[in-house]
């Protein structure tokens, strides 16, 4: 009896081991999140809370040339260029993005962004700089 116990456990199937490809997609796939949340989900969720501030400094602006203060609006302008000199860097964090074909061009984009905003920064304050000598006469504050 022991014999024919041994003889029917050797024929039993044997478990079948666990697919090679399913492990491999399993690391993948975590890398590919672990990824996806440090690349990507943290440094964009700073850079859009960099975003919001800059948009908050940046309406200040507007306040300042309704009630025509030229040294108000030269104060916010300044503002505004350390807060976008902050998006920038926070920006910079996507610059792996660079290097891939077909999406560099919407990082390229962004960078054209700032450089566009640098200009209008420094075309507002050399407006202030213009005008600053003759506010009294146009009826501007400063």
């Amino acid at each position: 009896m022991p014999e024919e116990l041994l003889h029917s456990l050797e024929e039993l199937p044997q478990p079948k081991s666990f697919p090679k490809w399913l492990i491999f997609a399993a690391v993948f796939f975590a890398t590919a999140c672990a990824f996806a949340f440090f690349a990507v989900f943290l440094p964009g969720k700073k850079l859009i809370a960099s975003l919001t501030q800059l948009e908050t400094i940046a309406s200040g602006v507007t306040g300042q040339v309704k009630n025509q203060d030229l040294p108000g609006t030269k104060n916010q302008l300044e503002q505004v260029k350390f807060q976008l000199d902050q998006v920038k860097s926070d920006f910079s964090a996507f610059s792996w993005v660079g290097y891939i074909p077909i999406i560099n061009h919407y990082y390229r984009d962004g960078n054209h962004i700032f450089v566009a905003a640098d200009e209008l920064l420094a075309a507002g304050n050399l407006t202030i700089d213009a005008i600053t000598p003759y506010a009294d006469v146009i009826g501007l504050k400063g």
